[in-house]
């Protein structure tokens, strides 16, 4: 029983950890590993070593980024070439997530180390990088004579304290002799307990890592550093921009929403008041592509009451000239079989007479017996489309009753849109046809699109003051739609030359912008902006970033939770 409470307390002396395992070069001490960023024009690099006894293999990690982006890079592999205490070198290859490279080498010893990173990317991405490599110090772990010592000094304090259990052991069996066996028993274990406790807290304080009170995290001010892992950075999904100088033009926002080009798009209603049916091709469905002149339904027109005797006698004289056309019919075929009776009677002339005769009255036929027909029916309207495009709305269904004038179909062709946009009459001076602008649409809010003026407004809204644009724009491949809402920024005045930044990297922190600019693989400061006008996703700088820095445009949200703003 001692000795398996002295095996105990020595192990919890230590912190729990088996010293026989080869882990045992990580010691309290040291931390288990170093790391080192490097950077190019191209890339930026993470190089994270393990730290082991000298002479055994350790495995390199590498987190590789794009250096204007900060995206992870995919598909690269990359050699390492170290010199110092000894020779490092190390093939590292992609493993698991994008951006994260694995290698193995043998550490030859401790202290620091210089060399170069070659990086090659896949063969899209252009030729081989080089990454200088400097201040990666590997620090010894704790010497053998200094484990030595401790382990001695652990022994004889843990000795003193198991004396101490067994001590309070006995005690526990006196008092358990005196209150009796039950009782006693009860005393004699919370005895042991208690010093147990009590030495478990000691040790803790030895080898458990408790040797210091807790750091509570404050705000971070404006220009402090803050810190985030490479892979923290691959998880969150930071990515960066660099800040440039650019042509920059004043604009003046206008809401608006996106339109058809006229002539591309077409509101039909009900021609008649009557029944819709479906025509023999079927009813069509919303989406479907149609072409100008396709027959979208059939009204069947139901008269009214005034309109019924009329309606009686157009059909009473439509079946009248049924039988008259029958009848003129029955004749010309009478007519054209008795020519080869009458022989050499009739002449060439004649005979081709009776013979276009009956065509004609087959044809007239045809044609009356269809009038009379519709007039059976009711008098059926064909709805068809004006223009090439595909169904919208569609606010009726075969079989319902509809009334002149119904919606009942709307075709668009979205291929080309404007926009109309309302802007406020002190900001209409100026604008002319044909100046350029940017839309930013609310379904895409990242994205600009490049529009031109086509009306600048020939009159002001009394009740609003407000003057209506209206604007070409380029949608590209988006697949925007009429309707949608958007953001139209109209340039005024010339361009000049300014420092810009994404409006994506500026945070609005209690009133005051920030940005964060990336300084390092790993390291981000928070910079107070000085900005002027914005032009769609752009601000103009005047104060709190230089040309060629980085900003966080995805992820600042992030950063801004750490530095506690």
């Amino acid at each position: 029983m001692i000795a398996l409470l002295f095996t105990a307390s020595l192990a919890m002396a230590h912190g729990g950890e088996d010293h026989a395992a080869p882990a045992a070069a990580h010691t309290v001490l040291s931390e288990d590993a170093a790391s080192v960023g490097a950077a190019s024009s191209r890339f930026e690099a993470v190089l994270r070593v393990p730290i082991v006894p000298v002479g055994s293999e350790t495995e390199v990690t590498l987190l590789l980024a794009d250096f204007a982006t900060s995206a992870p890079v995919e598909g690269a592999t990359a050699s390492l070439t170290l010199s110092g205490p000894g020779l490092v070198q190390a093939e590292l290859g992609s493993a698991g997530p994008p951006g994260l490279y694995h290698g193995a080498a043998a550490l030859p010893g401790y202290g620091d180390f210089a060399g170069a990173l070659i990086v090659t990317p896949p063969p899209e991405s252009g030729g081989v990088d080089l990454l200088s490599v400097t201040g990666l110090h590997i620090a010894a772990a704790e010497a053998s004579g200094l484990q030595g010592a401790s382990l001695w000094a652990a022994l004889l304090v843990n000795t003193g304290r198991i004396a101490i259990l067994v001590s309070i052991g006995l005690l526990g069996v006196l008092v358990g002799w005196l209150l009796g066996r039950r009782q006693g028993a009860t005393v004699a274990a919370m005895l042991f307990a208690l010093g147990l406790g009590a030495m478990s807290r000691r040790v803790k304080a030895h080898g458990g890592e408790d040797h210091g009170e807790a750091t509570t995290a404050r705000a971070a001010p404006a220009g402090s550093s803050l810190s985030l892992p490479m892979d923290g950075q691959f998880l969150v999904g930071l990515r960066t921009a660099v800040v440039a100088r650019d042509g920059f033009q004043d604009r003046a926002p206008a809401l608006g929403r996106f339109v058809a080009r006229p002539g591309e798009a077409a509101t039909l209603g009900a021609p008649v008041s009557g029944v819709l049916v479906a025509p023999s091709g079927g009813f069509p469905s919303p989406g479907q592509a149609v072409r100008a002149g396709d027959t979208l339904a059939l009204v069947v027109e139901v008269p009214s009451t005034a309109d019924r005797a009329a309606l009686a006698q157009e059909r009473g004289d439509a079946a009248t000239r049924m039988a008259e056309a029958k009848a003129a019919l029955t004749l010309a075929e009478r007519d054209l079989a008795a020519i080869d009776a009458l022989g050499d009677a009739l002449s060439e002339r004649e005979r081709v007479e009776r013979r276009n005769a009956v065509e004609v009255a087959r044809v007239a036929v045809r044609e009356s017996v269809a009038a009379f027909a519709s007039f059976a029916g009711g008098l059926t309207v064909p709805v068809k489309a004006p223009v090439s495009g595909r169904l919208g709305a569609i606010s009726a269904r075969p079989g319902d009753q509809v009334e002149a004038g119904r919606l009942l179909f709307r075709v668009v062709d979205a291929a080309g849109l404007w926009m109309e946009a309302d802007v406020p009459e002190r900001l209409a001076l100026g604008l002319r046809p044909g100046a350029l602008a940017r839309v930013t649409p609310a379904a895409a809010p990242d994205r600009e699109l490049v529009a031109t003026v086509l009306d600048a407004g020939q009159e002001a809204d009394p009740a609003t003051g407000a003057v209506r644009l209206t604007l070409a724009v380029d949608a590209g491949e988006l697949g925007l739609l009429p309707g949608m809402g958007a953001t139209a920024w109209i340039g005024r005045g010339g361009l000049r030359d300014a420092l810009i930044v994404p409006s994506a990297a500026v945070i609005d922190s209690n009133g005051t912008r920030l940005a964060f600019v990336k300084t390092g693989p790993e390291t981000f400061e928070a910079r107070e902006l000085h900005l002027g006008g914005r032009a769609g996703s752009s601000w103009e700088v005047h104060g709190g970033l230089a040309e060629g820095e980085r900003v966080v445009i995805d992820g600042a949200y992030t950063l801004r939770s750490i530095a506690g703003r």
